[in-house]
């Protein structure tokens, strides 16, 4: 299966991150599967239509690193950025959209929503792995550890592990 990961993190202050859990995806899903990544901070927004039209993507992920800046003077939101992204991605490819990373996880069913992706992983990223093993298998996916569907029933999100105790 062909697989874009695209990191959609825009923020540089107070520097620039490199999508580092893109090199370990990478590394988990090759082989068997085809993988490019598209960091749209380094690459731009404009270069990804490229992407996905050369390289005809069967999945797409991405990465929402965070939803806002953290700035309690004046709080600027990514929410917006996210959904423009994943609708210019829509525009160019009928493929499935997963969102996952650290700011899509604070709120995955709204942000599924609101974004209009077709797929979202709660946690790490090896439940993406399982997902793009399963879909290329054919297999049925709605059981699968932190998958969230559109929709918001009740199987909306699989199997969650809850968090690790801390011994007080």
């Amino acid at each position: 299966m062909r697989v874009l990961l695209v990191s959609a993190n825009r923020v540089v202050a107070p520097m620039p991150a490199y999508p580092l859990a893109f090199d370990h995806l990478q590394v988990a899903l090759c082989p068997p599967h085809d993988v490019v990544t598209h960091d749209v901070l380094a690459d731009g927004e404009d270069a990804l239509v490229e992407v996905v039209r050369n390289f005809a993507p069967e999945l797409i992920g991405v990465s929402i690193r965070n939803i806002d800046d953290n700035d309690a003077t004046e709080c600027q939101s990514f929410v917006a950025d996210a959904r423009r992204l994943v609708r210019t991605i829509k525009s160019q490819s009928p493929v499935p959209v997963v969102l996952g990373g650290a700011g899509y996880s604070l709120f995955p069913r709204e942000l599924l929503e609101t974004c209009g992706a077709d797929f979202g992983i709660v946690g790490d990223g090896e439940q993406f792995v399982e997902l793009v093993d399963a879909l290329d298998r054919g297999l049925d996916v709605r059981d699968l550890a932190g998958l969230v569907t559109p929709g918001g029933g009740p199987r909306s999100v699989g199997r969650v592990a809850p968090p690790p105790r801390v011994a007080s």
